[in-house]
């Protein structure tokens, strides 16, 4: 069958119509699937903070069990080797802590006299260790005389004192303005009670000397002091308070006369 001019041209028009209706199709995807990828951009991105925040935790959970090896072939977890550095460090420190409070006590109960003097007996140690007592310390270590007895006060002159630090700053404030401190006196009995101390100026040029009075001649008669006796006082603290300790070192039969002759000497 052959085909007329007229034929030709209707099919020619057919097929330019396909032609546009299939472009303008294609342009009609391309600016869909365009839509698309701009919605896709502009679309805020939702975090659920939460559900990260647990995931990060189970992670970080899971790490820290996880078995590491030491040079001991033993299995640590990084937890376990923090708590074990902690439990080192806190064995340390309570150790130090240990051995501080075993040098403090033994501070506290076993001083040691200077050279030359009698160390403290054990009873009173035990006695100020009981009180709590601390920096211990020998003031005097002297012979009596019959002025220590007879006066109603026990000299202890300055330059016979071993050391003036038993007295801190405001003690010696006090005594050299001329005021009385009174502090506890442990006697040699080991009874304890109140005793004045006070600070005596003699005339210039000469040392002042430090008393203990008012209580004293009781002291004396209840443990039947005598002249030539050798007598210390220590010092303590319970507090920051004053205490004194008296001892009686050894109970002599020298005269009184002849001792007091001597400690007057060695006083001026």
């Amino acid at each position: 069958m052959g085909f007329t001019e007229k034929d030709f041209d209707a099919s020619q028009n057919r097929m330019i119509a396909l032609l546009e209706v299939a472009r303008l199709a294609t342009e009609d995807l391309v600016q869909e699937e365009l839509m698309k990828q701009k919605r896709k951009i502009k679309k805020p991105m939702l975090i659920d903070w939460a559900a990260k925040k647990n995931r990060s935790s189970n992670i970080s959970f899971k790490r820290n069990w996880e078995m590491v090896d030491d040079p001991g072939d033993v299995g640590w977890t990084p937890v376990e080797l923090k708590m074990q550095k902690m439990s080192l460090k806190n064995n340390n420190k309570k150790g130090a802590d240990t051995m501080n409070i075993a040098l403090k006590k033994k501070e506290t109960i076993s001083p040691s006299a200077p050279l030359g003097y009698h160390d403290l007996p054990e009873k009173f140690k035990r006695e100020i260790e009981r009180l709590g007592g601390t920096k211990v310390e020998l003031v005097i270590e002297k012979q009596l005389t019959k002025t220590d007895l007879r006066s109603g006060r026990m000299s202890m002159p300055l330059n016979q004192i071993v050391s003036i630090s038993f007295l801190e700053d405001e003690d010696m404030e006090m005594l050299e303005n001329g005021e009385t401190m009174t502090v506890r006196l442990i006697d040699p009995g080991l009874v304890q009670g109140d005793i004045n101390l006070r600070r005596l100026e003699k005339r210039e040029g000469k040392n002042p000397i430090y008393v203990l009075r008012t209580q004293w001649g009781d002291v004396a008669r209840k443990n039947k002091l005598k002249a030539a006796d050798l007598v210390q006082v220590w010092s303590f603290r319970v507090n920051r308070a004053l205490h004194l300790a008296l001892v009686l070192v050894k109970s002599s039969s020298v005269d009184g006369d002849r001792q007091e002759i001597m400690e007057e000497w060695k006083r001026w």
